[in-house]
């Protein structure tokens, strides 16, 4: 009989420590572990996470062009993304592959909007949207080819202030060469 109360005693604590753990997490507005699916709403903050960002790739070049010259302050502000394979081989790549950085003419990250901020791995408010993402191809590019298109600058940086600024990308999603890598660097005058 002992026996059977401490079994039953073992079972309560261990039930009363997961609860108080799943309340923890509520009360924190964090997400349960393992829950979260693609296309959940929750928001996991994670903040500034690292990654491996190489110079270049052995495989596929980025090169970023203004698509005006100069900006004119507050207009949509955008740059032209052309990736171009250079390998002998198709490339495979993935939805969501550049991440563009802009700095001021003091050398610091210009201001972010909230979605460039929640987007951007290298801010603090950075978060991630489900757990477990399985990435989907969406797209291939022939040896020698290209995929372009305009980036908005604008929706992911407050670039309403006048003056020159620095713009690069970082670049990921491609199922081999580096985890990121860098494009090339422009500037862009906004008046």
């Amino acid at each position: 009989m002992d026996r059977i109360k401490n079994k039953l005693r073992i079972v309560a604590m261990v039930l009363f420590a997961m609860a108080g753990t799943t309340l923890l997490l509520l009360a924190q507005n964090a997400p349960l572990p393992g829950y979260g699916i693609p296309g959940d709403t929750y928001k996991n903050v994670i903040g500034v996470v690292h990654h491996e960002v190489a110079d270049s790739s052995p495989v596929i070049s980025v090169i970023l062009t203004a698509t005006a010259s100069p900006y004119l302050k507050g207009k949509t502000i955008a740059v032209h993304v052309k990736k171009l394979n250079t390998s002998d081989h198709e490339i495979e790549y993935v939805k969501l592959t550049i991440v563009p950085v802009v700095f001021d003419s003091n050398g610091n990250i210009a201001p972010e909007t909230e979605s460039g901020c929640q987007r951007h791995w290298f801010s603090p408010c950075y978060y991630t949207r489900g757990r477990n993402r399985i990435p989907w191809t969406n797209g291939k590019i022939a040896p020698g080819g290209t995929s372009e298109y305009d980036m908005r600058l604008s929706d992911e940086y407050d670039l309403s202030k006048p003056g020159t600024y620095t713009v690069m990308g970082y670049m990921s999603g491609y199922k081999e060469g580096p985890e990121y890598f860098k494009t090339n660097t422009i500037k862009i005058t906004i008046e």
